[in-house]
């Protein structure tokens, strides 16, 4: 199947498949969309090449595979915010408070020219 270098789509999910996944998919340069859920799968998935793209649920439900994207992931770190001593943190500031105020008149002047809130009548 690895002679096949412009197949883009591979889906062979619940089929009953039993083996490893062959580490010359890894050369399907153009493999967009792979799926093999819910086979009988064991082993390491490839890593490399579109490999790296493909959800954890292109994997699910074969319970020999093992796969980085199958484990849950850990939640990076930000680190927090250091200012430098004296300065405080401005949140809204005076460009923020401009255009606040600016979009507040407009919305308002656009609901009495539409008769919104008067009635023209």
């Amino acid at each position: 199947m690895s002679g096949m270098t412009n197949l883009e789509v591979l889906d062979v999910s619940v089929n009953r498949l039993s083996g490893e996944i062959p580490d010359s998919l890894v050369q399907l340069s153009f493999l967009s969309t792979f799926n093999v859920s819910y086979n009988e799968l064991y082993g390491n998935v490839p890593s490399g090449g579109q490999f790296m793209t493909f959800p954890g649920s292109s994997f699910e439900g074969n319970q020999g595979l093992c796969h980085v994207m199958l484990r849950p992931r850990q939640k990076s770190q930000i680190p927090p915010l250091i200012l430098p001593p004296g300065k405080k943190m401005k949140i809204v500031n005076w460009n923020f408070r401009i255009g606040a105020g600016v979009g507040f008149v407009l919305t308002v002047a656009s609901c009495f020219k539409s008769g919104w809130v008067l009635s023209k009548g």
